[in-house]
């Protein structure tokens, strides 16, 4: 895994992909499948690909990530959905994206603050919106910003870029009175 990141450094990211490739062959027999470590090496490789556009194999990476991650847990939990999202959402894969927040769901409470939670719940409202669910992508951030005001004392930040995010919802929903009342709570 180091190699490949200093590979990755040196600009030879092809040989680093080719060198993570490796690293999971051997995780994979030393570990087993379904180890935390080969989650990682999945996710560095689906990130090398991604690099390379070489978008349905980072796709297949990153899946092969959550698959392991969806049983063990693992502080990257995170970092992968928002890879996956991301990718899904830049291919136009908007209810692939979505589906994810329910499989979240099932893994982990969601009433905590959580600074990749906040990315995830992000791409899952632009995915709704993207995909015209305009009051699905409001549901989302509304509870984002429940947990950012149950976190933080008093006006933050992340909750008036929250409210503005609803605010764009609300715009493209054709409502701009309420697009109204968003902003001027973020501006608070």
């Amino acid at each position: 895994n180091l190699l490949a990141f200093i590979q990755k450094a040196q600009g030879d990211l092809e040989q680093a992909t080719q060198t993570i490739h490796e690293a999971l062959g051997l995780a994979r027999q030393f570990y087993g499948a379904n180890h935390p470590q080969v989650a990682t090496l999945l996710f560095n490789q689906g990130s090398f690909l991604e690099q390379q556009e070489a978008f349905d194999a980072a796709l297949e990476s990153y899946r092969g990530a959550w698959r392991i991650q969806r049983v063990t847990a693992t502080s990257d939990t995170f970092k992968t959905l928002n890879a996956l999202g991301n990718l899904y959402n830049q291919q136009a894969r908007y209810q692939e994206s979505l589906a994810m927040v329910d499989a979240l769901r099932e893994l982990h409470p969601l009433d905590q603050f959580n600074e990749d939670l906040r990315h995830f719940f992000y791409l899952a409202a632009e995915a709704a919106a993207a995909n015209q669910t305009y009051d699905i992508a409001i549901i989302y951030l509304r509870e984002e910003l429940s947990r950012e005001q149950s976190h933080f004392s008093g006006q933050d930040v992340r909750q008036a870029e929250t409210l503005e995010r609803m605010a764009s919802v609300f715009d493209a929903q054709g409502q701009p009175s309420n697009a109204n009342v968003q902003r001027q709570q973020a501006s608070a």
